[in-house]
């Protein structure tokens, strides 16, 4: 086990994130919080971070007037995002 343990948890800058990648390795997880309502992008989050990143998105959906269709629109973002 590194120093890190297994995994990561930081509100992070785009920046940072790769920092953070590059110090950690491509194999650890990043538990990135912030998308949304802190301004975090999730799409530079996902750029930054390669692969193995855990995005949390909870307060712009669960305040959202309608959840369902935030949630939805996060899920796109993400997945059209993880494939390039």
């Amino acid at each position: 086990m590194s120093e890190f343990g297994n995994g990561l948890a930081r509100h992070v800058t785009e920046e940072d994130i790769k920092i953070v990648r590059k110090t950690a390795g491509r194999d650890k997880v990043l538990l990135v919080p912030g998308i949304g309502t802190q301004r975090g992008d999730a799409r530079k989050v996902l750029e930054a971070g390669g692969e193995n990143v855990l995005v949390n998105v909870s307060r712009d959906i669960i305040y959202a007037e309608n959840p369902k269709v935030k949630s939805e629109e996060y899920n796109k973002i993400l997945r059209e995002t993880a494939r390039t």
